[in-house]
């Protein structure tokens, strides 16, 4: 009766200490799932076609991310980061 008790605990710690493993995987893959979800909706809304911004972007800012040359990121990988990081990166 003892060896059964014994191993009725050692099966229940078992399965907590396996369940505390597999939990931080498992909703890691969630976030990363919902993460995928919106970069996907993201890439499905149209661009922003506001005319003041387009000709800002024209005045201060096409002579170097039309033809970027070293470190300047192209007009299409900033057009794919959010205007968040955009405007952060702007002001810091």
């Amino acid at each position: 009766m003892k060896l059964q008790g014994r191993t009725l605990i050692a099966i229940v710690l078992a399965g907590l200490f396996f369940s505390v493993l597999a939990f931080p995987v498992l909703s890691l893959s969630f976030e990363r799932i919902a993460t995928l979800l919106n970069e996907t909706e993201l890439l499905q809304q149209p661009p922003a076609t506001d005319p003041a911004s387009a000709q800002i972007y024209q005045q201060k800012c096409a002579a170097c991310h039309e033809n970027p040359v070293d470190r300047i990121p192209p007009r299409f990988l900033i057009a794919r980061r959010s205007a968040e990081d955009v405007i952060q990166t702007l002001t810091t």
